[in-house]
């Protein structure tokens, strides 16, 4: 395994004074060293050279890359600095024991490496990969896949971390709380390639996001519960990083779960596609209940770039058997016959945040009419956003009314469907305090009671007839045909939506 000077120096400053500077380096590409020969005058690209102060010359041809360990000061020190990297060496000390550190530094790494690349090519283990890196970071180390999920822990095997994480053991998931603390620190940054020394559940911790073909599937973490972070942990993070990658793509590459079967099987469903017969096993032998319920949900801008897969597993743990994934902008679950108070509770627990919008389907048990009640989701979303931005839940019979309204007017604007009789009632209106739509609304919603009707406009029953006969003869219809009454009360309905659409409901 090459080597990196600053990985050197933080081996040889445990045990000598040192000091690294010169040009900044962050590859590995440094060969074991050799002893710098006086007659050379040439510092080679990749080598790397021990020297005692009093043989540096005075000038030499540096090659950009070259590398150099000092033993003892030296006045020409200034010229190498400013060409390559260095470690000067502050006391003085044996040459031969100087050049047996360094290559006992280099084999140290060389049987790590040699480890992580038998396991890879054996049984690809991640946490045989993880325990066998303890000892060179001297931390604990987890590692996360894309879900959030913990894959292993160097010091619990067994992933029993309630003392560490407070984790759901069954799910094995970041609990809500450390997850927001997480996504808090980790500044939404899953496409960061660099690794990332963070505070993470209170202690410092260094973070290196894991990528197959450009995408994330997962994080290695290195929490500093022991030693304290050395510049050279990202160097070495990154090296075990790439190894974890090639290991995980052994995995995903036969990897074919029930969930994304099931998932699949659904969203076939959803965009009309008739199920193939393995796809209706796979839905006859799924966890659903007899009763289903289908959600729709979406999220504000403030957790738009979280990662959907995190808050789908999340909600699965709230809805036990219940099936989320991502789909048309929105996260789709289909859940079990619950009451709104479970639904709100459990779905509220599962997110913990306000920034949120579900629509709530009626009960149905037949799958392959999911995309029926998808659409009812949809509909209640869409409408109740429309006239209470401010709520979080839309059930779909609250909205229903609504729905057919919209879609019976068709294309045509809700003036055309007005009568002559209903357009003076509304010329009346513009040029009056009294408002002679709001008393027909009143007196058809009440069944044409006139007690009711005076009582919730707040007028006798004299003025009320002697409104009415105006309000009638205007008008020009039959109110006691029933066809006619429908027909009025639809289109009042439609002009009460209307006026809500320009001016929403901000409760």
């Amino acid at each position: 395994m090459k080597q990196n000077l600053t990985i050197l120096f933080d081996n040889l400053k445990k045990y000598m004074p040192a000091t690294l500077s010169g040009v900044p380096d962050q590859e590995l590409h440094l060969y074991r060293p050799e002893y710098y020969l006086e007659d050379s005058r040439e510092f080679k690209k990749d080598h790397l050279y021990i020297i005692q102060g009093e043989q540096l010359p005075r000038r030499a041809v540096v090659e950009k890359g070259s590398a150099l360990i000092c033993a003892g000061d030296s006045v020409y020190l200034p010229f190498y600095q400013e060409r390559m990297s260095l470690i000067l060496l502050t006391e003085r000390i044996d040459y031969f024991r100087l050049f047996n550190m360094i290559t006992e530094i280099y084999d140290r790494y060389d049987r790590w490496n040699e480890e992580l690349g038998e396991i890879l090519e054996t049984t690809a283990s991640i946490q045989e990969m993880v325990a066998c890196s303890r000892k060179i970071f001297e931390n604990p180390m987890f590692v996360l896949n894309s879900d959030f999920h913990y894959l292993v822990h160097s010091d619990h095997p067994d992933l029993a971390l309630t003392s560490l994480e407070n984790t759901d053991l069954e799910g094995r998931d970041l609990s809500p709380d450390n997850f927001w603390r997480f996504i808090d620190h980790h500044e939404m940054s899953t496409q960061v390639k660099e690794p990332m020394l963070i505070n993470l559940l209170d202690t410092s911790t260094l973070n290196v996001n894991l990528f197959e073909n450009g995408q994330y599937i997962g994080c290695l973490t290195i929490d500093y519960q022991n030693r304290s972070y050395q510049d050279s942990d990202k160097l070495l993070a990154l090296c075990l990083a790439r190894r974890l990658e090639s290991a995980l793509k052994k995995y995903s590459a036969n990897l074919t779960t029930e969930k994304n079967t099931l998932c699949q099987a659904v969203k076939d469903l959803l965009q009309g596609y008739q199920s193939s017969l393995y796809q209706k096993r796979i839905l006859d032998t799924a966890r659903f209940h007899e009763e289903h319920i289908c959600l729709k949900i979406v999220f504000d801008s403030q957790l738009t770039a979280l990662p959907v897969t995190y808050l789908c597993n999340a909600m699965e743990n709230s809805f036990k058997g219940g099936l989320f994934f991502s789909y048309d902008g929105g996260v789709v679950g289909i859940i079990q016959d619950l009451s709104p108070e479970e639904i709100e509770k459990s779905l509220s627990a599962s997110i913990q945040s306000k920034h949120f919008h579900a629509g709530i389907s009626d009960v149905f048990k037949d799958m392959d009419r999911v995309k029926l009640y998808y659409l009812q989701a949809c509909a209640a979303l869409e409408n109740g956003q429309m006239f209470h931005p401010r709520k979080s839940f839309y059930y779909f019979q609250d909205y229903a009314l609504t729905e057919l309204l919209i879609n019976a007017l068709g294309n045509l604007p809700i003036e055309l469907y007005y009568s002559e009789g209903l357009k003076r009632l509304l010329k009346h209106d513009q040029n009056s305090s009294v408002s002679y739509i709001d008393t027909l609304r009143t007196y058809l919603d009440n069944n044409m009671s006139i007690t009711k009707t005076t009582r919730l406009l707040y007028i006798n029953r004299s003025t009320f007839l002697e409104r009415l006969t105006r309000i009638k003869r205007e008008l020009n219809s039959d109110l006691q045909s029933g066809e006619e009454r429908l027909m009025l009360q639809i289109i009042l309905k439609a002009m009460e939506l209307n006026q809500k659409i320009q001016e929403p409901d901000e409760k």
